[in-house]
């Protein structure tokens, strides 16, 4: 237990040292013998604590020359996952869903518009006209990507990750119900989706937001 405890701290100390000096890709922070010395452990729980680290995302471990431990960007669809599993083992309801992506995604149309670049905001048209042209799961993944894309056009990552997690659970709840949408009812949403990303290149506000709630009723009405 003792060790356990110990095992948290040195993860917590050089977790913290990670956010100080600035998320790095692959960053070294340290050989393994470098951090025996400095946090004054034994081998056993820097182990164990390297081990916490990877599983928070923030860490690895690279072997052989030039090796050592790694500081790491956390993955944004590793994290929703982990988030839209607790929402779905608390047993989130679709009214749930349908209220909270709403409120979400219609700031994330209003934020786009006043933030994004024009060619950002024609990106996000073409990528949901792309979408008429896919079906199964590549559809599937195009229509997901949308709402991460509109998220990130609004300029928060906070508000990038909340939508990743919704639209998760949302397509994870859709699977497990066995409620696939056809390849016309998935043409549809597109063109639904269309009609968004056209509203945010046009700056019109209101019809972006009408579109959008359109959709994620549709959607959370017809599968969840």
């Amino acid at each position: 237990m003792a060790d356990e405890k110990l095992a948290v701290r040195t993860a917590d100390l050089i977790e913290r040292r990670i956010i100080d000096n600035g998320w790095g890709g692959d960053r070294v922070i340290g050989s393994e013998a470098q951090l025996l010395e400095e946090f004054g452990v034994s081998r056993t729980v820097l182990r164990e604590a390297l081990l916490l680290l990877e599983q928070r995302q923030i860490a690895t471990r690279r072997r052989g020359n030039g090796g050592g431990v790694l500081a790491r960007r956390p993955e944004l669809s590793v994290v929703a996952r982990a988030v839209s599993l607790f929402l779905e083992c608390e047993g989130v309801q679709a009214d749930q869903i349908l209220e909270a992506r709403i409120l979400l995604e219609e700031s994330c149309v209003e934020q786009a518009i006043q933030n994004a670049p024009p060619e950002e905001k024609r990106a996000l048209t073409e990528h949901a006209r792309a979408g008429l042209k896919l079906s199964g799961e590549r559809a599937t993944a195009q229509m997901q990507e949308f709402h991460l894309r509109l998220a990130r056009l609004s300029g928060s990552p906070i508000w990038a990750m909340f939508t990743q997690v919704l639209s998760q659970l949302a397509r994870d709840l859709i699977a497990r119900g066995n409620r696939r949408p056809s390849e016309q009812q998935m043409r549809a949403q597109f063109q639904q989706l269309v009609r968004v990303a056209e509203a945010i290149e046009a700056g019109d506000v209101a019809a972006g937001k009408a579109a959008l709630r359109k959709f994620i009723e549709e959607v959370t009405n017809r599968y969840l």
